[in-house]
């Protein structure tokens, strides 16, 4: 994309408050920590070049499930778990057209899997541009995001940086990094964005 458009969210009451009015009345100030990642959340945004179009993005504020530790997730357990979390939910613009065509999207709600399988709902809170993740061949998909604090599922996990200088240059300094806080966790497939899209263009050897 050529363009980006980012909004905050603006202060003063949103559908959130009415749908959690007890969460809300007694939920503290933003911790200090989350609103220092606000930053850094924007410049991710800002790297990919995905762009908010509306609504919000997620504030750090999402009621949170408690996990129980040690025990195997199975739909039973996830289903219990969730029973009383509703999950916010960041959609694109191409979920947007194809779920609720001539429709504003914000607020809408939606399900995971089958109904009988009671895994957790979902409510959209923002829409960003569509991406093509899974191969240009494909064009713009459906997508959603979710926050992982909020559905913590164990996934590959992809980190996107964006540097001020050689970007090929702080690859080690990020290695490092990661092996300090998680040194079991294994690192690969680390190549430049410009990279990526010139083998996605079919301009560079896979």
């Amino acid at each position: 994309p050529t363009h980006m458009a980012v909004v905050l969210d603006a202060p003063g009451k949103t559908f959130r408050k009415d749908l959690y009015a007890e969460y809300k009345a007694n939920r503290p100030p933003m911790p200090d920590e989350l609103r220092a990642q606000l930053g850094p959340l924007l410049e991710a945004i800002e790297a990919m070049g995905i762009p908010l179009l509306r609504g919000t993005l997620f504030s750090g504020h999402e009621p949170r499930p408690v996990l129980p530790e040690g025990e195997v997730l199975t739909l039973e357990t996830i289903a219990k778990i969730y029973a009383n979390i509703e999950l916010s939910c960041v959609i694109s613009q191409r979920m947007a057209e194809q779920v609720w065509p001539d429709e504003d999207p914000i607020g809408k709600q939606f399900q995971f899997g089958f109904p009988e399988m009671n895994l957790p709902k979902a409510r959209v809170i923002g829409v960003v541009g569509s991406t093509s993740q899974i191969g240009l061949e494909r064009g713009e998909t459906a997508e959603y995001y979710l926050s992982f604090r909020q559905w913590p599922t164990p996934m590959a996990q992809h980190l996107v940086l964006r540097a001020r200088t050689d970007p090929s240059a702080a690859v080690a300094s990020v290695r490092t990094a990661i092996n300090t806080v998680a040194p079991d966790q294994p690192i690969h497939h680390v190549a430049l964005m410009s990279e990526r899209l010139l083998r996605a263009l079919g301009l560079a050897p896979q």
